[in-house]
């Protein structure tokens, strides 16, 4: 950076920003901006100036590839001028009236790539640049990026000033995701080639953008995201009708050979499918590990004796109890016919090896994984869990998780989170939670807590259970990890719900040095095994949020893409 440049920019920071900012700045104290703030900053910190633009300018004529933009013939006027002020100029705009033309105007085009883009938005002056540069890196066959929205008000002076808002931060693909919310959004670009061979698009519909996004799914191909702000929503007034996205959605799990019924969800624009049983008599092993705390254990099997599921068994898997009416407690559980008490011997204290050892002996074809301090709210919990699990693409499935006060205890697990991998959502309170409508969206997640989640017994020996290496910490994070590894999906279902009674007060495991030794040698052989998967960061979670908390919230530093 040219030096003047530099020292404007910081006599510019001292002028905007009093004395108490300032410190706070210098002791790394982030301030409590809000998010409409965060995003101005975000947008200076994170998009290129004139300067760089004009560097981004000499650098692209390396490239020749070919863009057509498929454009309504009612067109908005500033798409029309959005266009033309690309940084990169080898594209084409065609015009068309009705959605039966673009077949033949596809087919007609000597183009790369289609980009197919709603009237009512505007595109970024280098969105072409960055489509251009993630070609030239990977595959890409579907491209889309993330976007924000656009407000047009007047000012005193009755001048339109352009304001820009609610940035949309996107997860990378995520089937799942998708068919309970369309959040790919009003732009994308598709391979020509792609587009007139392979993807058979329905010309009838207004959502055709999600359409073909299916259908790129259902034919294999490549599905890339770019975690930049590459395109803009103008606010209007229009209200969304959400019926045509659920019809696409039904007739893609048609065509994908997927029995099971299409419904709204609980938030406006969600969708919840109910996947019919394959088999509703599938036995399900049920393995709770437990040392004493009958009073927790008796809410937990009584709960479990509620579910409307009836094929199960409970194999409590006993280590290392000490008081004498946990074994009086034990004598009255093996009255039940669908309980077992298997004792393992064992003289530490070791997560993996006590949840292997209750696999081991389960006779299910699925296995879900209990703590003891769970108490099952909603009674279908395990047809919830068999809906996915039963998928040939799923791996396992886990849920929401409640604190005994109704605040979120676990809504999926993020890798990178506070430092390595953290439960998303963690502590927001019940009177927040429509401030965070994805709570309740069943979605892709790197990983779901094993205090509640179910997985199908062959994939479970497939990578070989547990690893005993994680006795304490992060033995479910690197199961889960291990299950992707095989290319397997990680599904959170909110549909499932469940008190877990761990206290909020619980820490890190480092509260003695022995402890602390522990959590530091399994926190250093994760980071080892998963070094590359840290460092690309969570696919299902954009780039563009901080870290250091467990909600989605704007990183409006510099960020390294």
């Amino acid at each position: 950076m040219n030096i003047i440049v530099f020292i404007k920019r910081i006599f510019k920071y001292l002028r905007t920003h009093s004395i108490k900012q300032i410190i706070k700045r210098i002791l790394g104290i982030k301030p409590n901006y809000s998010e409409e703030v965060e995003y101005e900053i975000w947008i200076d910190n994170n998009e290129p100036k004139k300067t760089q633009i004009n560097e981004i300018e000499k650098f692209i004529p390396k490239y020749k590839y070919k863009f057509l933009f498929l454009v309504k013939s009612n067109f908005n006027e500033d798409l029309i001028n959005s266009i033309n002020s690309q940084t990169y100029s080898y594209y084409e705009i065609v015009k068309y009236s009705e959605n039966i033309e673009i077949e033949n105007l596809v087919a007609k085009s000597d183009a790369d790539y289609v980009i197919l883009i709603k009237n009512e938005c505007i595109i970024s002056e280098i969105m072409l640049y960055e489509f251009l540069i993630k070609i030239d890196s990977c595959r890409c066959d579907v491209i889309y990026s993330d976007s924000d929205i656009i407000e047009k008000i007047y000012d005193e002076n009755n001048k339109v000033i352009t304001k820009r808002m609610k940035p949309i931060f996107k997860p990378d693909f995520a089937i799942d995701t998708l068919r309970s919310k369309n959040y790919i959004g009003n732009c994308i670009a598709v391979k020509k080639e792609k587009l007139a061979s392979t993807i058979k698009l329905n010309y009838n519909l207004n959502e055709i953008i999600l359409d073909l996004v299916f259908k790129a799914y259902e034919n294999n191909l490549n599905i890339v995201h770019i975690p930049k702000i590459l395109y803009h929503d103008i606010k209007t007034d229009n209200k969304e009708d959400y019926n045509e996205e659920l019809t696409i959605i039904d007739e893609h799990l048609k065509r994908s050979g997927l029995s099971a019924k299409v419904e709204y969800g609980k938030h406006v624009g969600q969708f919840h499918i109910k996947y019919n049983l394959k088999n509703d008599d599938d036995k399900v092993s049920i393995i709770i590990p437990n040392m004493d705390h009958i009073e927790d254990l008796k809410k937990c099997i009584e709960s479990i004796q509620q579910s409307t599921y009836k094929n199960f068994e409970i194999i409590i898997v006993e280590n290392n109890s000490k008081k004498a009416e946990t074994f009086e407690y034990y004598k009255k559980l093996n009255n039940e016919k669908n309980i077992i008490i298997e004792k393992f011997k064992i003289s530490y204290f070791n997560f993996s090896d006590i949840v292997n050892y209750g696999v081991s002996k389960a006779s299910g074809k699925y296995i879900i994984l209990l703590n003891n301090d769970i108490k099952i709210i909603n009674k279908n919990w395990i047809e919830e869990m068999l809906m996915y699990a039963q998928r040939e693409d799923v791996g396992i499935v886990g849920a929401k998780l409640l604190f005994s006060d109704d605040s979120i205890q676990h809504a999926g697990v993020v890798i990178g989170i506070r430092g390595l991998a953290g439960h998303l959502y963690r502590e927001v309170s019940k009177e927040n939670m429509a401030k965070y409508p994805d709570i309740d969206l069943v979605q892709n997640m790197s990983a779901v807590t094993a205090a509640c989640f179910m997985v199908r017994k062959e994939l479970y020996d497939l990578v070989w259970g547990f690893d005993s290496s994680f006795a304490v910490n992060f033995n479910d994070v690197d199961f889960c990890m291990k299950i992707r590894e095989k290319g397997y999906y990680i599904v959170y279902n909110p549909n499932i719900e469940a008190y877990h009674y761990e206290s909020k007060s619980r820490g890190v495991d480092t509260e003695n040095s022995e402890k602390q030794k522990r959590f530091e040698n399994e926190y250093n052989m994760f980071v080892k095994r998963w070094k590359k998967e840290i460092v690309q960061g969570d696919p299902y979670y954009n780039k563009n949020y901080r870290l250091d908390i467990d909600i989605p919230k704007i990183n409006y530093n510099k960020i390294m893409y």
